[in-house]
């Protein structure tokens, strides 16, 4: 299993959260999946049971520990920066796309 970008897309919309580019530091321009959010520690949280829950959804027949383990390492890729009141919460490494229907 590998985490798509329309994964992402669909477990932050049942988040509740806008997602949408962004270049943090050190990203010279390149753009990458952000969602803005009020706590970053919740919104990681969320991010993993709406991650876990549709890969299940997806293949009922995938290894629970396969599942567990592509999450881990794509939270673990997560940078934050502060916009104020708000925070962003980014992954550099996975490239925006255009948003898919």
């Amino acid at each position: 299993m590998e985490i798509s970008f329309e994964q992402l897309c669909y477990a932050a919309e049942g988040m509740g959260l806008q997602y949408q580019a962004y270049s943090g530091r050190a990203m010279y321009g390149e753009q990458c999946f952000a969602v803005e959010c009020d706590n970053v520690l919740d919104a990681i949280v969320s991010f993993t049971a709406e991650l876990i829950a549709s890969s299940h959804e997806n293949d009922p027949e995938e290894d629970i520990d396969e599942i567990a383990t592509e999450v881990r390492e794509f939270l673990e890729g997560a940078r934050t920066d502060s916009l104020g009141r708000q925070q962003v919460l980014y992954w550099p490494k996975i490239e925006w796309q255009d948003i898919p229907h």
